[in-house]
């Protein structure tokens, strides 16, 4: 009776930051066969580095143990860029923003570093002037900084409240 080789074979432990680009396909030659992986990854999260044998015509002689590694990709951090706003006297400290953040008034708000193609969208919950007054006025705070979109699971923002230069014209 013929003992079978017993052969392990262990996938690598790897990790990058998310680019909006999946880990490539390797393919290892070993001996007289060759490791095919079967997982491609591209969003932020942990995954099993599962492989399996191919172009191997002789198996019957083989036991194979498989040890498998694991894929991380993490999140990548998107920062908050913005530039001042401008509005006319209104008796209040209600900042004229959309909510997306559009450029009404001058003022806009984006988060950067946002992979090519990823649909992601920057919401808030509040944007307010510290003053009414129009001597007194010089920022709007930002709060309730999140992404919505696809693709927003993988990113974190830098931060999620934001004090932008402003003023009050009367």
């Amino acid at each position: 009776s013929l003992n079978k080789k017993q052969v392990t074979l262990q996938s690598e432990t790897l990790a990058k930051d998310y680019d909006g680009v999946t880990f490539t396909n390797r393919l290892d030659q070993i001996s007289s066969f060759s490791v095919q992986y079967n997982i491609y990854p591209i969003n932020a999260g942990t995954y099993q580095n599962t492989f399996e044998v191919a172009n191997l015509s002789d198996t019957i002689n083989y036991d194979f143990t498989y040890i498998y590694g694991v894929l991380t990709i993490t999140k990548k951090k998107a920062t908050i860029t913005a530039n001042s706003s401008t509005k006319e006297y209104d008796g209040t400290t209600n900042a004229p923003i959309a909510n997306p953040p559009t450029v009404p008034n001058g003022f806009s708000i984006t988060p950067t570093g946002i992979a090519n193609g990823d649909s992601v969208e920057l919401t808030y919950t509040s944007a307010v002037y510290n003053s009414k007054d129009v001597t007194s006025a010089n920022k709007i705070t930002v709060s309730g900084l999140a992404l919505s979109g696809a693709k927003a699971g993988n990113y974190t923002l830098s931060a999620t409240t934001v004090d932008i230069p402003a003023s009050i014209n009367d």
